[in-house]
């Protein structure tokens, strides 16, 4: 198990008008076109606690600041309000995630702040149409608008979560917390490396075919936090199996358990108990079928 870091960049997300969050850190400096005119050119801005989504490779203009709370609602794909991952498969353990966001006032500084408001979802279409929120909104810390970088951060607690083969979605908005007092401010954010999301620990899960008599799918495998596990136990799950093969085939793909248990689990939540006869065999009864793995290694 280990940590992940995302990097808000600004590359678009494959598939979405979402922004990327990679896990590779960038390798260059740049500011977002992405971002916020606080007030225009006679200098009349937005009022304190007014709101305005973010949208992806656009400065959304000062009549965009209303009293309506965002973000809101699920990831707007027509808009790009969202950084989105790639898939993941896996665990994050429930615990606090840390953000370090950086922003910069390109046309105008002045004595205006602003902050970041932010939610966690997840979902598998990478649009964001069926992500589910598991983090609700938070904020990060006031920045200024100036023509210097500045860190705006948070550091929230977040739920154990489970990512089957889903997208991280974060979704963005703005809140002013101090009017402008001159023309033109605006505020964007800042592509470096140091700007980052750090989450808990994530324990992968691996996917691997089986074969069986009557379908064939895929096992979804916890992985162990060592390479040899002795003894287990091991959890696959079978999401997608209609019903219980007769027999299971694991391939050998690195570690092996010694001697067992594995536990499995079928889609609708069934369990069958393991019975050991060797290091490398078990047989599973359940409802009259028995479950055979020969040279389980995982």
């Amino acid at each position: 198990m280990a940590i992940k870091i995302f990097y808000p960049t600004i590359a678009s997300a494959l598939g979405s008008n979402h922004h990327s969050l990679p896990e590779t850190a960038p390798a260059s400096i740049v500011n977002f076109i992405t971002g916020w005119a606080i007030a225009g050119g006679g200098g009349t801005g937005a009022s304190a606690n007014e709101y305005s989504y973010m949208a992806a490779n656009v400065e959304r203009a000062v009549g965009t600041f209303t009293s309506v709370v965002e973000p809101s609602g699920i990831p707007k794909n027509s808009a790009g309000d969202c950084f989105r991952s790639e898939l993941l498969n896996g665990t994050f353990a429930a615990g606090n995630w840390d953000i370090v966001i950086y922003m910069i006032a390109i046309t105008a500084q002045g004595a205006g702040q602003g902050v970041l408001r932010l939610r966690f979802f997840k979902g598998s279409d990478p649009t964001g149409t069926n992500a589910v929120e598991f983090r609700t909104t938070f904020e990060t810390t006031a920045f200024g608008n100036n023509s210097t970088q500045e860190a705006s951060t948070a550091t929230v607690s977040v739920s154990q979560v489970e990512f089957k083969n889903e997208y991280l979605f974060v979704q963005v908005g703005y809140r002013i917390a101090a009017p402008a007092n001159t023309a033109n401010q605006d505020a964007h954010l800042r592509q470096t490396s140091l700007g980052k999301i750090t989450t808990t620990e994530f324990s992968p899960t691996q996917s691997m075919s089986y074969s069986g008599a009557d379908l064939s799918g895929t096992v979804n495998v916890t992985q162990p936090t060592d390479s040899r596990v002795t003894p287990g136990p091991v959890y696959l799950e079978l999401e997608e199996a209609n019903s219980i093969p007769p027999a299971l085939v694991i391939p050998q793909t690195g570690f092996s358990i010694t001697p067992g248990p594995v536990i499995l689990e079928h889609g609708n939540g069934f369990e069958v108990s393991p019975i050991i006869d060797s290091d490398l065999e078990a047989s599973y009864s359940a409802k009259e079928t028995v479950w055979t793995l020969g040279q389980y290694l995982i």
